[in-house]
């Protein structure tokens, strides 16, 4: 059993970021016990706290280097020039080979954590998938009217963040403009603010005359957090540039472009309040001796610590994702396939086996568990412990007992 499968208490709290991100910001005022305790440090992990790889987190990551890559590279085309040079470069952009090598990158550095579930990854990304994302999300963008307007002055720029550098603006008052190339197309750029102390990179901006446009790709589902995300880079982009946001958009996959519309000035400063407002809270959350938890069900059931949280094994609020010793008692042949809950177990109430152990009933003569464990997560002896926390497991009838069943999800944490 690694040294993960234990559970322990953190060495060392998290601190604060010096910049935050709006993902980083957004975890902590979801719930800043969970960003604490995967920021924490402890003893036995060389790094970070690992948590599980999703198969959409990676067909992402994939898509955005190989949009970044695109877009950098035309900028530095000599085809944007040239009538419908950017047809041409579309098709002789290498995107096969792009997405194979990020790909294999990508796998290869999952190897290494302990939770990545590697067949369903390798399953569930493929190479033919990501290019699918990767054209669709370019023929969308390249396509909008303001970006073949830029399209067709020429200008493009990829070293920007060289022109945007070092500014340290104040919230209220004069700020450091920033000579800002237009009309153009600006990939990726990256911002940052002392005041807040705020960063983030932008994917596509388009500048014209008339207004800047903000282009941001998304490779799932459309959620509420992305244009809370769109309004905070308008925000950066004013701070930093002096310069209003006309369009905000968001590209998704197979979907008409979401169009957010303009923030005049006004909304733009009122942004930059709350921000300082959510940042001194967050702050003052990460540096306590412990974070407060915020009870979700749905946040609950897929947070990835939630194996160290204590408060989560007994609330109310997260009860519909544990199963209760009661349950084992219900269970009865033949009720289809399984549901996948969270169980603690108490291991004095437990006799060993070879390959895990039994829940005896209680009372006596009441319902028993029988829960064979996987090697990678099997204790030596429980005899170490006094309880195990089993994530996504499940409960199936076994003559006059139940059965623990696992899946690829399946994980046991011993405390």
């Amino acid at each position: 059993m690694k040294p993960l499968y234990q559970i322990r208490k953190p060495t060392s709290g998290a601190h604060p970021p010096k910049y935050y991100s709006y993902t980083g910001l957004t975890q902590i005022e979801n719930c800043p016990r969970r960003w604490w305790l995967l920021h924490a440090k402890y003893d036995a992990l060389a790094g970070p706290y690992p948590e599980p790889v999703s198969s959409g987190a990676m067909r992402g990551s994939i898509v955005h280097v190989a949009l970044e890559r695109f877009s950098v590279e035309w900028s530095r085309s000599a085809m944007t020039t040239q009538p419908g040079g950017i047809k041409t470069f579309r098709r002789q952009f290498p995107i096969r080979e792009i997405v194979r090598e990020t790909r294999r990158r990508l796998l290869g550095n999952a190897r290494g954590n302990p939770r990545a579930q590697m067949a369903t990854l390798e399953a569930n990304v493929s190479v033919d998938g990501c290019i699918s994302l990767f054209k669709d999300l370019v023929r969308r963008s390249y396509g909008e009217p303001a970006f073949e307007s830029a399209v067709a002055t020429g200008q493009f720029e990829d070293r920007i963040e060289e022109r945007l550098a070092g500014t340290s603006t104040e919230l209220i008052g004069e700020r450091a403009k920033k000579e800002v190339p237009c009309p153009a197309v600006l990939p990726e750029v990256t911002l940052k603010v002392e005041d807040p102390r705020m960063h983030g990179k932008i994917d596509l901006i388009a500048t014209t005359e008339d207004g800047d446009s903000l282009v941001e790709y998304k490779t799932g589902e459309p959620k509420p957090e992305h244009e809370k995300q769109s309004r905070l880079y308008a925000f950066l982009w004013w701070a930093v540039t002096g310069r209003v946001v006309r369009e905000r958009q968001l590209l998704y996959p197979n979907q008409t472009p979401v169009k957010l519309g303009a923030m005049t000035q006004a909304e733009l400063e009122k942004e930059g309040v709350r921000l300082r407002a959510r940042i001194a809270w967050a702050n003052g959350e990460v540096k306590s001796a412990l974070p407060i938890v915020r009870f979700d069900a749905e946040r609950c059931r897929s947070c990835t610590v939630r194996q160290l949280c204590d408060e989560y094994w007994t609330a109310k609020e997260t009860a519909a994702s544990r199963w209760t010793r009661d349950d084992a008692g219900r269970m009865r042949p033949g009720a289809g396939n399984p549901e996948w809950r969270d169980l603690e177990i108490e291991l004095q109430q437990t006799e060993q086996l070879a390959e895990g152990f039994i829940v005896r009933g209680k009372p006596k003569g009441g319902a028993q568990i029988v829960c064979k464990i996987p090697p990678q997560f099997r204790a030596s002896s429980t005899d170490s412990f006094k309880n195990v926390r089993l994530l996504n497991v499940g409960l199936v009838a076994n003559g006059e007992g139940t059965r623990l069943v696992w899946s690829s999800a399946s994980e046991a944490f011993w405390g």
